[in-house]
């Protein structure tokens, strides 16, 4: 009878291994006696007695490993047929009723979000070079230890939501950027996107070319960057975007938003509706970002 190793690939064995633990265990135990066969020799022992023990556990290895497959409810001839062995390459597995994500499945989430990250301004990259202000700078780096401790504490934190505020330029979009990215890396499922695009979105969800907006309701954290500069449909931009910011609230989906636009201009273009939402002081942190424009340096920290 073979062992696993024998009967699958590498990647195979693997993902079994973090898939079902005990296997994972199992393998542990026979290297730490082929390692301790190893030591022997290099001792100067002739390694009889740990030789003899990993011969021993390495013959009942196989019959070990499918007692464990069949605890998991694998069967081993699915093993040459599906990458996971859990769910069948479906993505998803039933517990106590319930249809939920594989372990698979969030693994390569995860992998997916860590790569988009990449693309991403980060918070090592602050340029402290660009600001000739050195209250302008002290500013921005309590900004940034600030969103650094809300992404660490992410869930927890008092109030769930933030709204960058200021003029253009001064790094507005680059530290929401960051802070996208470190929930990312997190391994958070994050959606960062512009006014214009949340506007496409809002669009296509009003003329019935798809649900787009239950799913910006419904990712974990959403970040909305240049809120202000998007177009204006009547009975799209108002009442979808009050409805957006109300049900993520309702729901304690935190979200970030940054803008040009003070307050009264908020009221002018939005209502009232949204500025009371965007100024609830027990919901919403309010971070307003001033001094001069950063960007004709030619650096990216920048709105």
């Amino acid at each position: 009878m073979q062992r696993l190793d024998e009967l699958i690939t590498a990647e195979q064995l693997q993902a079994l291994h973090r898939q079902v633990p005990a296997l994972a265990q199992l393998r542990r135990e026979y290297i730490s006696l082929c390692d301790a066969h190893v030591q022997a020799l290099m001792a100067g022992r002739d390694g009889a007695a740990e030789q003899q023990a990993r011969d021993a556990f390495s013959a009942a290895m196989p019959e070990k490993e499918r007692a464990i497959l069949a605890q998991a409810g694998i069967e081993l001839s699915s093993l040459s047929v599906y990458r996971c062995l859990l769910c069948k390459d479906s993505g998803f597995v039933v517990k106590q009723g319930r249809k939920v994500p594989c372990q698979c499945a969030e693994e390569k989430q995860k992998e997916r979000l860590f790569r988009q990250a990449q693309a991403l301004p980060s918070f090592a990259a602050f340029d402290k070079t660009l600001f000739e202000d050195a209250d302008q700078l002290a500013s921005a780096l309590l900004l940034r230890d600030r969103l650094m401790a809300y992404c660490r504490a992410f869930g927890q934190n008092e109030r769930p939501h933030f709204c960058l505020t200021g003029q253009t330029g001064v790094g507005k979009s680059f530290l929401l950027g960051c802070t996208v990215r470190a929930l990312m890396e997190q391994g958070i499922r994050t959606r960062l996107l512009t006014a214009y695009e949340m506007m496409e979105l809002f669009r296509a969800q009003h003329i019935g070319e798809g649900e787009t907006l239950p799913a910006l309701i419904e990712v974990p954290f959403l970040a909305i960057d240049d809120l202000g500069t998007e177009p204006m449909y009547r009975n799209i931009t108002v009442e979808y975007l009050f409805t957006l910011i109300d049900e993520r609230v309702r729901a304690g989906r935190p979200m970030a938003i940054a803008t040009n636009l003070m307050s009264d201009q908020i009221r002018d273009r939005y209502g009232e509706r949204v500025l009371s939402r965007l100024r609830d002081t027990k919901q919403f942190a309010n971070f307003g970002m001033r001094g001069k424009d950063l960007r004709p340096s030619g650096k990216k920290q920048t709105k």
